[in-house]
């Protein structure tokens, strides 16, 4: 199944090293929980994804993925009923408008292989060597397939923080 994802010039060298590894999957924003994996869409556009906010522009490069269908691919509405609190659906595609019914989430690794398209969203132009694209010194490392537990406890630990400055 050919679906996106989103990502920053930033994050770029560490796809291309590692895949596709990480993403948030909130299941209950009050008490900061959630399950690992990628967020995809069947929309090729950047806008209505609940993108912006971040340090780094998450919606300056679209990956095209080639993944199969059906788990550890789950179509949003689908995975959600049931597992998702109504106030975190509301919450997350509230942010999404429209767009969440294009949602998907892949439940496992992306290797590199899988991806087979990386394109300047702001000229639509391909980048043909996307893994070097970004100098190395203006990257971020990425995240082994190993190292999946480690980073949601390092960002769920900073989320508190962050909450608990306010």
């Amino acid at each position: 199944m050919k679906l996106f994802h989103f990502t920053s010039l930033a994050h770029l060298n560490g796809i291309h090293r590692h895949g596709l590894t990480v993403g948030d999957v909130p299941t209950c924003l009050e008490r900061q929980t959630g399950k690992i994996g990628v967020w995809l869409t069947s929309n090729p556009a950047p806008d209505g994804h609940g993108l912006e906010g971040s340090v780094v522009d998450k919606k300056a490069v679209r990956l095209t993925v080639e993944v199969p269908d059906g788990p550890p691919l789950w179509q949003w509405d689908e995975w959600a009923e049931g597992r998702v609190t109504a106030f975190t659906r509301h919450r997350l595609e509230q942010a999404g408008g429209d767009a969440a019914r294009t949602w998907y989430i892949f439940f496992g690794w992306i290797k590199p292989e899988a991806i087979t398209e990386a394109v300047l969203t702001r000229t639509g132009e391909p980048i043909a060597a996307w893994g070097t694209y970004d100098p190395a010194e203006d990257s971020l490392p990425g995240v082994p397939f190993w190292r999946r537990e480690a980073w949601q406890k390092q960002m769920l630990k900073k989320v508190r923080q962050a909450i608990n400055a306010r």
